[in-house]
């Protein structure tokens, strides 16, 4: 198989959706050499922060000289995005290769009736790739909740990170904070020390906090008491920490205290061996970025691009964008899966108009029953066909003081992004014109 085919092959087995358990996955990995084993991993898990936090995790030990494998969910702009090392994505012709390796043992599990998905393909095929590529680390990213989550059979890592836990795919792992940390702290494994996101909820923090105790683990949390936040504007945020300052880009207060996780993650490495200097963790966190986390494109107009999908993450970005109220022309899509209700009415009273769009997903809502949602609460609410007229009209009425706001799912977000830097573009030629 070349690229593409493979990954037509890959996507095809979305087919069979999210299917919680260990035993395929076990199965197909025992069928490569179990590749998983001897790689040393930070797991993360959680309902908001995983990507962040797994991402400036990574970026600290990468400046300390590490090679370091991360393995996150979903894509913005190529799928690749999933597989990266030393922030490098995995190349088109060694996935092609690693794929069609892998296909062969899952048709000839599928001829033992065992089917697998594409979510458990792929946490394969990344360990294949970091154990051939020889990573020193991985910062490997729950997909789902984390007890029955593929990413589970791995041994014992050398810490376990807990990010911030919220509402959301109830369905899947129960309808109440508690039921949900229970199924995420099912990555904590005797003996690894734990690290936990420091505003936890307490429901969520008594759940980690017994489960910890019955494994023997040890629990690690930053001490807000030697945080000092100095400021946060659309440049990113400056903080003092146990008597350093560090700046991060990552927009939003709440991506302080992700940072405070992976800096609690990275004293637990220096403690087990790891050499990582002051500089390491400040240039880390710097240069820690990612697409559709309160992205900036513009500052004049402002265009943000924010993946929020679930109630913690827009309520981290309502704290960010409550103070554009009356100024934000927004394009936003959500799955129907998602708590939608709760999150249109948080961000769409902020809005002076709304377009709406359907995700390319088989659980997309359509546009016309997210309009009518936002129509509760917006005066100016319009459905769209496509993400190219919803960002062009948006455009049209965009003054240079206004604020550009894409959110609802990262299902959108790639071509909402790439439809707005057409926009931007387009100003900037008409103004040089």
């Amino acid at each position: 198989m070349d690229y593409t085919s493979a990954l037509s092959y890959v996507h095809s087995l979305l087919t069979f959706g999210s299917k919680p358990g260990l035993s395929r996955v076990s199965r197909l990995v025992s069928l490569v050499g179990n590749p998983q084993n001897g790689l040393k991993f930070i797991h993360f898990a959680g309902t908001s922060g995983k990507g962040s936090t797994a991402l400036m995790t990574a970026s600290i030990l990468q400046k300390a000289g590490y090679k370091v494998g991360l393995y996150t969910s979903p894509f913005v702009l190529d799928f690749r995005e999933r597989f990266k090392i030393n922030g490098e994505m995995i190349e088109k012709d060694e996935f092609a290769f690693l794929a069609s390796e892998l296909k062969e043992k899952v048709e000839l599990l599928n001829s033992e009736g065992i089917i697998i998905t594409e979510f458990e393909f792929i946490t394969a095929l990344s360990f294949m790739w970091f154990k051939k590529q020889n990573c020193d680390v991985v910062c490997l990213e729950v997909g789902m909740g984390g007890r029955f989550d593929a990413t589970n059979i791995i041994e014992p890592p050398l810490c376990s990170v807990i990010t911030s836990i919220g509402l959301d795919h109830t369905a899947f792992l129960g309808d109440s904070i508690d039921k949900i940390a229970f199924e995420k702290c099912g990555i904590i494994k005797e003996p690894s020390p734990v690290c936990s996101y420091p505003l936890q909820k307490p429901e969520a923090f008594d759940v980690i906090k017994n489960i910890c105790a019955e494994r023997n683990c040890k629990l690690n949390i930053a001490s807000l008491d030697k945080l000092k936040i100095k400021n946060s504007s659309l440049d990113g945020s400056e903080f003092e920490y146990k008597g350093q300052t560090y700046k991060i880009k990552l927009l939003g207060e709440h991506q302080i205290y992700n940072a405070l996780n992976a800096l609690t993650a990275i004293e637990v490495l220096e403690e087990n061996g790891f050499n990582i200097s002051s500089n390491a963790k400040k240039e880390g966190l710097l240069s820690a970025l990612g697409h559709a986390r309160v992205e900036v494109l513009s500052t004049c107009p402002i265009v943000l691009i924010d993946g929020a999908h679930n109630e913690d993450k827009v309520k981290a970005l309502y704290s960010f964008v409550k103070q554009y109220e009356g100024r934000i022309v927004s394009v936003c899509g959500m799955l129907k899966d998602k708590d939608f209700k709760k999150s249109v009415s948080l961000i769409a009273p902020l809005c002076r108009d709304i377009f709406t769009v359907t995700p390319d997903n088989p659980r997309a809502l359509e546009n016309d029953e997210m309009a009518k949602v936002c129509e509760k609460y917006c005066q100016s609410v319009k459905a769209c066909d496509s993400i190219e007229s919803a960002v062009k009209e948006a455009f049209k009425i965009l003054n240079t003081n206004d604020v550009f706001l894409a959110w609802g799912s990262l299902y959108i977000a790639g071509e909402i992004r790439k439809n707005a830097i057409k926009e931007l573009n387009n100003r900037k030629n008409s103004k040089r014109a």
